[in-house]
């Protein structure tokens, strides 16, 4: 697929399929079309050593490596759960304010 293609689905949910058999479910957050390339939070896959910080990180992938891509609600997003690998949930950001350093 094109990045231009993906536009459609911007921060959405969505399930990919891409050309090494590896299907991910993932929000889609944005693409470019300049470089072809697309960002995604990675919510579950199959292939989870693709992604060895997937819990903590926003990852980077090839519009061309997707053949496909669809649109999911949250109820496919839970059934899902049942065949692939999920992600961990983010871990909660922690407040670092420290008044040593801010004088």
């Amino acid at each position: 697929m094109t990045a231009c293609e993906l536009k459609a689905f911007h921060n959405k949910t969505v399930k990919i399929g891409f050309d090494d058999g590896e299907i991910a479910t993932a929000h889609l957050t944005c693409s470019s079309e300049d470089c072809e390339d697309v960002m995604v939070d990675v919510l579950a896959t199959n292939r989870p050593a693709r992604y060895p910080q997937m819990h903590t990180c926003t990852y980077i992938v090839h519009a061309a490596e997707i053949e496909s891509v669809a649109e999911i609600s949250h109820e496919d997003t839970d059934s899902a759960s049942e065949t692939i690998h999920l992600v961990e949930p983010p871990l909660p950001l922690l407040d670092i304010q420290d008044e040593s350093v801010a004088a």
